[in-house]
């Protein structure tokens, strides 16, 4: 659990631009974590993808805004705001975007 807090921690540091979370967001503090957490945490930086609300409007087909509303309202897929400061820049994981599209298929029209 000592690498997922430090992957939070370093994440409510950084103001990402990319949308995939890469190891270099890491490399500051690669150095000080025993050898099990920096796998753990770089296998975890590997296998999240992490897309800005434009990303995930587009994926959805809906504006930016119908995305602020959503997570205001407490709908729409899960998210992860990047501090707690009300202005944080907010993300979604790509696993939770595409869990959310999956939960609101409801199939063909009979």
């Amino acid at each position: 659990m000592v690498a997922i807090e430090i992957f939070s921690k370093i994440l409510g540091i950084l103001r990402m631009s990319s949308a995939t979370l890469t190891l270099a967001i890491i490399t500051q503090h690669h150095e000080m974590m025993q050898p099990s957490h920096r796998e753990n945490l770089e296998r975890m930086a590997m296998e999240i993808e992490w897309l800005t609300p434009r990303e995930v409007a587009a994926m959805l087909r809906v504006h930016v805004g119908t995305l602020a509303n959503w997570r205001y309202q407490g709908a729409g897929p899960k998210y992860a705001k990047l501090s707690e400061a009300p202005s944080s820049p907010v993300r979604y994981k790509k696993a939770d975007v595409d869990e959310y599209m999956r939960l609101m298929n409801r199939g063909a029209a009979a």
